[in-house]
C-alpha cells in the first residue's frame, strides 16, 4: 500500500495530463518493440489506425483501415529464425 501512495504523489491528475497532451503534440516516430516472454518483434512505421492480417502462422502485417497499406509487422520466434540465419 505505501508504494501505491507514493506513484499517487508523484503523479498528479495535471502531471498525466500535460504528458498526454505532451505525446499527442510530438509527431509520430517510427518504433520497433522486442517482447522476450513472446519471442517476438513488433514495428510500426506510422501511428495510423489499423488492423492485423496474418500473412502465416510466424508473420502478421498490420494494414492501414483507410488503404490497406501496410503500417507495420509482427514476426514470432525471432530468436529461432536468428539462430538458424548466423548459426
Amino acid at each position: 500500500m505505501i508504494y501505491l501512495k507514493v506513484i499517487l504523489v508523484l503523479f498528479t491528475d495535471q502531471d498525466v495530463e500535460q504528458a498526454a497532451k505532451k505525446a499527442a503534440a510530438a509527431p509520430f516516430q517510427a518504433m520497433a518493440s522486442y517482447d522476450a516472454e513472446g519471442d517476438c518483434l513488433e514495428f510500426f512505421a506510422s501511428n495510423e489506425s489499423c488492423y492485423a492480417k496474418s500473412i502465416d502462422p510466424l508473420v502478421t502485417v498490420y494494414l492501414c483501415h483507410a488503404g490497406n497499406a501496410p503500417v507495420g509487422f509482427r514476426l514470432k520466434k525471432v530468436k529461432q529464425f536468428l539462430n538458424q540465419l548466423l548459426p
